[in-house]
C-alpha cells in the first residue's frame, strides 16, 4: 500500500516543469515534464501547424522527442508544415516516422529513448485501450502527446474522450487559435498562424490574445 501524504508534503514537494519561451508560457503555463496532452480540433483549423511549432519548442527545452506522424508520413504536406512552422530544420533532437503504435511504443521503451513522443492521430492508428493504458504507465516518465480528431466540440470517440478527461494539458484548436481547457493556465490563447486567425475571428478578438 502507497504512503498517504499529507497537504502539507504536497505542498512541498518538488515537480520538474517545461520552462519554455514567454509565448508558450503565457498560453500553457508550466505544465510537468512528465503526463499526457491532448490537442484536439477539426480539420483545417490548424492543429498540425500547433504541433509542429511545439514539437520543436519542446525539443529546445526538453531534449529529444519522436513525432509519430501517421497520418502525415514523410507527405508533401508534411514538408510544407515543417517550412511553415518555422522548426529548425537542422535540429538532430527531433525524429519524424509514420509507424504503427508497437513500433512507437518499443521505441519509447528503450534506454535513453526520447523524453517526449507524440501521436498523430489516436484515431488514425486505431488504439485500442489496452494500447493507450500501457502509454498512460509510461506517461510517469516521459510525456506524451495525444493529437485527437474533433466531433463537434469535443474528441472523437470513447477513447478520444477518455484520453482527454486525463490530460493534464487540454488544447482546443480553432480558427488557427490554440485554448488551453485543462489545468495549465485555463482560458490561455496561443495564435497559431495570425492571418488565418484574422480570417476566422476577425482583428479585434485576435488583438486581444
Amino acid at each position: 500500500m502507497r504512503r498517504a501524504l499529507t497537504p502539507i508534503k504536497i505542498l512541498e514537494k518538488q515537480y520538474e516543469t517545461i520552462q519554455w519561451s514567454d509565448k508558450w508560457n503565457d498560453a500553457f503555463g508550466t505544465p510537468e515534464t512528465t503526463g499526457i496532452w491532448g490537442i484536439c480540433g477539426h480539420s483545417g483549423n490548424g492543429k498540425s501547424s500547433l504541433v509542429m511549432q511545439m514539437v520543436g519548442e519542446l525539443a529546445n527545452v526538453l531534449g529529444k522527442g519522436h513525432f509519430n506522424a501517421y497520418e502525415e508520413g514523410d507527405s508533401l504536406t508534411m514538408q510544407s508544415l515543417i517550412k511553415s512552422s518555422g522548426l529548425d530544420i537542422t535540429t538532430r533532437k527531433l525524429t519524424i516516422l509514420k509507424e504503427n503504435f508497437n513500433e512507437t511504443y518499443d521505441r519509447a521503451c528503450r534506454p535513453k529513448s526520447p523524453k517526449f513522443f507524440v501521436l498523430d492521430s489516436v484515431q488514425a492508428l486505431r488504439m485500442s485501450y489496452k494500447q493507450y493504458e500501457m502509454l498512460k504507465e509510461l506517461s510517469k516518465r516521459k510525456l506524451i502527446i495525444f493529437i485527437l480528431r474533433a466531433d463537434g466540440k469535443r474528441p472523437k470517440g470513447n477513447l478520444g474522450l477518455d484520453i482527454w478527461y486525463d490530460s493534464d494539458l487540454k488544447i482546443w484548436v480553432e480558427g488557427y487559435v490554440a485554448t488551453s481547457n485543462g489545468r495549465h493556465k485555463p482560458g490561455g490563447q496561443f495564435v497559431i498562424w495570425r492571418e488565418k486567425a484574422i480570417e476566422y475571428h476577425g482583428l479585434q478578438t485576435i488583438e486581444k490574445i
